[in-house]
């Protein structure tokens, strides 16, 4: 046998990650929700075998219109203004966006919170920079997608 025991189960349960940001590249449900991480690119999202087929068809018709399919959530959300036809879409499907904020004090800490669309779009983006946001996921209710009208 090549190798000994101890190489050969290093190699078995060590999985070798070459995307660092493989962590945030998820699509998760529980009884009411849809989880969406936001490292995900609509590309990407509409190949998942787990996002809902729905909101694959949302995202053909609606949210890449006038943006790159290999566009993350992240960037999307990010620099979303209430100009945007993607703005209404996701208003209309009563989306919330998960975020991280820096709270500056004696010691810099990240807090997690959650906006909806609208308070999200609201802000600048020098307003987001200046707090610190970093978008983390995107989540949608099962009711608001089932609601939606394609």
């Amino acid at each position: 046998m090549a190798g000994s025991l101890t190489e050969r189960l290093k190699a078995a349960t060590v999985p070798e990650q070459t995307d660092p940001d493989q962590d945030f590249k998820y699509v998760m449900q529980d009884a009411s929700r849809y989880y969406f991480g936001a490292r995900l690119s609509y590309h990407a999202l509409s190949a998942h075998e787990f996002t809902p087929f729905k909101f694959k068809t949302i995202i053909g018709r609606y949210l890449v219109r006038d943006i790159d399919e290999q566009t993350t959530l992240e960037s999307h959300l990010y620099h979303l203004g209430r100009e945007d036809e993607a703005f209404l879409t996701y208003r209309e499907l009563r989306a919330k966006v998960k975020v991280m904020e820096r709270r500056i004090g004696r010691v810099d800490q990240f807090r997690e919170k959650t906006y909806d669309v609208a308070s999200l779009a609201a802000m600048t983006v020098q307003e987001k920079e200046e707090k610190g946001i970093i978008v983390r996921e995107l989540v949608l209710s099962k009711l608001a997608l089932f609601a939606f009208t394609v």
